[in-house]
Order: structure tokens, then C-alpha cells, then sequence
């Protein structure tokens, strides 16, 4: 049901997911027969300066929220992403389908662990990526210098992002990182 509505509304604002990235969540859940309300769904391929976190409501096809998020270090330190690693110490975003694990505070305040889901981001646990909240994705940073900083792996957004965030990240949910 939700995979034919999804093919008779495809997303329509810039930058939004389009249809073949849902459908990869949509399987996923539907093979894992797992019932997901939202899924969030982060495009690399979207310099960091501008929101390329989105989180959809999937039965509506609705985005609920977008956010700016940062990408790790060793990606690329510039504006755009360069390169994936799933790789231990490479500071690196990871491609792929995630589900959220333990909430926990860090040295980061609150933050998500992210359970990779497939062979491009298996090491996440390993690599201790999760979603936290840092000062270089809040939106003043981004305007002062241009991009959104970097993490060191992990999907970083602002600390208004996260907390907006929050509700929907303690529950079962689905997170695409792509290109």
C-alpha cells in the first residue's frame, strides 16, 4: 500500500528523496516486516551548506523536517562529501541503511547510536557513529564560513535540529545515507 502511494505521489521539494530511495526503505521494512512510521534520509550529494537531512512521514509522503548535517572529516573538509568509508579511524560518512540503537549522553549531550544495516556501513557500532548534536551544523556557523563543519563520522546536525528531532528518533526509525 504504502509502495503504490509512494509511486503515485513521488516527492516534489528540491533536494527531497526520490522514489527509488524510499522504495529501499519501503522494502527493507516490508522484507524485515518491520512497522516504521518515518524514515530520515540524509543526500550527501547536497553540499553541506545547504539542508540535506530530511525526515519523511512515509505513509504520507510528507516531509516533516529538514536539517543541515555534517559529514566526517575524512569525506572531505570542504562544502561537498568526496569519498564514503566504513573503514575504522577514517573520520568518514558511511553509505547506507541504519537503524537507531541506544540513546545514551555523550560527550556530545544526548546521542543516537547507528546500527549499519548492510555491507557499506557494518562497522558503525565499531566506529561509534551516531546522530549528536555539535556547534559547526547550527545554522549561524554555516553562514559565518560558508559550509557546515565536520564531524568525525558521524551525522551531526545543530542542537535545535536534534531536539526536534528527538521524538522521532526514539522511536523505530529507518536512517539512508546516499549520494
Amino acid at each position: 500500500m504504502i509502495l503504490l502511494f509512494l509511486l503515485l505521489f513521488p516527492f516534489t521539494a528540491p533536494g527531497a528523496p526520490n522514489v527509488s530511495k524510499i522504495n529501499k526503505v519501503v522494502n527493507y521494512l516490508e522484507r524485515t516486516k518491520t512497522n516504521c512510521e518515518y524514515a530520515m534520509f540524509i543526500d550527501m550529494s547536497i553540499p553541506s551548506n545547504e539542508k540535506r537531512l530530511f525526515l519523511v512521514q512515509l505513509d504520507s509522503n510528507k516531509i516533516i523536517y529538514s536539517a543541515f548535517v555534517a559529514h566526517g572529516i575524512g569525506s572531505g573538509k570542504g562544502v561537498q562529501l568526496t569519498k564514503f568509508s566504513d573503514k575504522k579511524g577514517s573520520r568518514c560518512t558511511a553509505p547506507g541503511l541504519y537503524k537507531i540503537g541506544r540513546i545514551y549522553k555523550g560527550k556530545n549531550g544526548d546521542s543516537f547510536e547507528m546500527e549499519g544495516l548492510e555491507k557499506t556501513n557494518a562497522n558503525a557500532l565499531k566506529r561509534n557513529i551516531v546522530i549528536h548534536s555539535a556547534w559547526y551544523a547550527d545554522e549561524e556557523f554555516i553562514k559565518k564560513e560558508g559550509r557546515c563543519g565536520n564531524s568525525w563520522g558521524c551525522p551531526a546536525v545543530s542542537e535545535e535540529s536534534l531536539e526536534k528531532l528527538k521524538p522521532y528518533l526514539e522511536q523505530n526509525i529507518l536512517v539512508y545515507i546516499y549520494m
